[in-house]
């Protein structure tokens, strides 16, 4: 999981780059830029899907069955009235 974050936010700073690179870009490079910039945002949404999708296994593995319980019914009641017993 630690390391899909750590993807992820490299990701997420490629963007950044891409993006002042666009930004600063001469016009004659300008579609260039872009295009680099939009490949950067398909790579950074990639590796954000890899990160939710671990970080959904580890909460599957770790969540008690009651907890799951309660969210699928949606109710906040019923989870208070859980969490006290």
């Amino acid at each position: 999981m630690i390391a899909a974050y750590v993807e992820w936010r490299e990701a997420c700073r490629s963007v950044d780059d891409a993006y002042s690179s666009w930004a600063d870009t001469t016009r004659s490079r300008a579609r260039a830029a872009f295009l680099q910039y939009d490949a950067a945002l398909d790579a950074e949404e990639s590796a954000a899907n890899r990160y939710a999708r671990s970080v959904t296994r580890v909460a599957d593995m770790t969540d008690p069955p009651w907890r799951t319980d309660w969210r699928k019914s949606g109710s906040a009641l019923e989870r208070l009235r859980h969490e006290r017993g």
